[in-house]
Order: C-alpha cells, then structure tokens, then sequence
C-alpha cells in the first residue's frame, strides 16, 4: 500500500484543488477515516482544506501480508462523522474482512439511505476474486448510493480522477438511475429501457470490458452524439 498511497497523496491535492474550484463558496466539512486490522479510526473532521490535506499527507503504510481490512467499519465511521450529501472515496488495495458482519453492513445502508451519500471506492489490489462475497460488498454499497467501484492500477488512476472531475461538477444526488444489470457471458447483447423524461446527460459506467455500445432513442436514432459516455472498467 505504500507506493499506492504516495501516488494517492498526489491526487488528493489535485482532488481538493477541483472541489475547491467547483463549489468556491460556503463552508465543508473534510473527513477523513483510516482503518485496517484490526484498528479502525479515529474520524478526522475539519472545515479547512490544508488541515485535511495535511492530515492525508502525515498517513504511513506500515505492516500488511494480513490482506482483508475493516472497511465497512471505516465506512459507517466516515457516515456517522460526515454531513448529509457527502461526496465519500474509500481508497484501498483490499477486500472488505467485515462484509459478513450484519449489524455493521446494515447500518451502513441505513446510513446512505437516511443522508444520501454518494460512496465511490478506489481500489488498487485485490485479495481474491473479484467474485467473493468480500469484494462484492463494494459493487453493492457503491450501486446503492449511485457510485461506483474503481479496480485500477497505479498507472489507470489518472483516468478515474477525470471522471471523479465530471462527477464532482454535478450536485449529489442529482442522478436517476435509468438501468442497471448484470451480463456473465460474452457475446451480443440488446438491452431495452425506458425513461420517463428528457435528459441532458447519460452516464455509463461498466465494471467490465466492453467492446462496442450503440444507444438508440425512441424514434430509433442513434444517439451517441448528443450523449455523454464516462464508461470505466
């Protein structure tokens, strides 16, 4: 984790210039939680953009080989300690050791459900497969709160963070959540949805390869020039 987080404290800096220069009035509140295991905590709160970001920068990866870590307990954490609508990144390079804890995971839901929060999780390692319960619990917090789940390397994290960028522009929650399914098998696919209003954005996101996509309208027109794609795998 510790060349992940070097790299990370690079793009913290970058990702609290572009918050800063997105929304330049009013008050924030930085929250900042570390966990691992077995420790979780303690919840950093601030409102000034250098505290926070001093507090990121003073972080040291030390240990590991245990690879599974408390993330859902960091999650409920940075909930608990945050404002309603907050934008929350959990960065990691593991999988969730407390997936099957129930109380925790339920009031993680409860939580996103009562503040809409949006969770987005950047994770630059893996302790199994990405099919084990463990990891699945990011797919599953992640699509309920309308974000998502990045699995990159060092070398992608400059792609995610220009999506984070167009994400960032846009006020929490102002998404609807048009469609969403789950393909395992290769091949062609036609999928068919319907909305019930005009949109000025679409935005796709896939935690798979995909080769080619064609979004066709109602009139049957192809629609892909008068819509925006922000697909990441």
């Amino acid at each position: 984790m510790s060349d992940d987080l070097q790299q990370l404290k690079l793009a913290n800096g970058w990702l609290l210039d572009r918050v800063s220069a997105r929304f330049p009035c009013g008050v924030r509140q930085y929250t900042m939680v570390e966990f691992n295991d077995p420790l979780v905590g303690p919840s950093y709160n601030t409102t000034s953009k250098k505290q926070f970001d001093d507090f990121f920068n003073n972080l040291v990866a030390s240990g590991g080989g245990d690879c599974p870590e408390n993330a859902a307990q960091g999650l409920r954490l940075a909930l608990d300690t945050s404002p309603p609508r907050s934008f929350i990144l959990v960065l990691t390079d593991a999988s969730a050791k407390d997936y099957n804890e129930t109380s925790i995971v339920n009031h993680v839901y409860s939580l996103i459900n009562t503040k809409q929060s949006q969770v987005y999780f950047l994770i630059t390692g893996l302790c199994s497969s990405p099919s084990d319960p463990d990891f699945l619990i990011y797919r599953n917090i992640a699509a309920s709160s309308f974000g998502h789940v990045f699995q990159v390397s060092l070398s992608d994290l400059g792609k995610v963070f220009n999506y984070l960028d167009f994400t960032l522009s846009r006020p929490v929650n102002s998404s609807t959540h048009l469609f969403s399914r789950d393909f395992n098998f290769s091949g062609n696919h036609s999928q068919s949805f319907q909305t019930a209003q005009k949109y000025n954005t679409l935005v796709v996101t896939t935690d798979g390869f995909i080769s080619h996509m064609r979004i066709v309208g109602p009139d049957g027109r192809h629609e892909s020039n008068s819509a925006q794609f922000h697909a990441s795998q």
